[in-house]
């Protein structure tokens, strides 16, 4: 089960980071978002 759960959290880590990068090209509204929060608040985003 704790492997499970570590493979879970790997995924979910990885499907945020594909989100982020796609985000802009598949979502053009959170683009803005995204691109405005990192340099405002790196340190909360990330």
């Amino acid at each position: 089960m704790d492997n499970q759960e570590k493979t879970i959290d790997s995924s979910s880590q990885s499907e945020k980071d594909k989100e982020s990068t796609t985000s802009p090209k598949a979502t053009p509204r959170p683009s803005p978002i995204l691109c405005l929060g990192a340099p405002r608040h790196p340190n909360k985003q990330y």
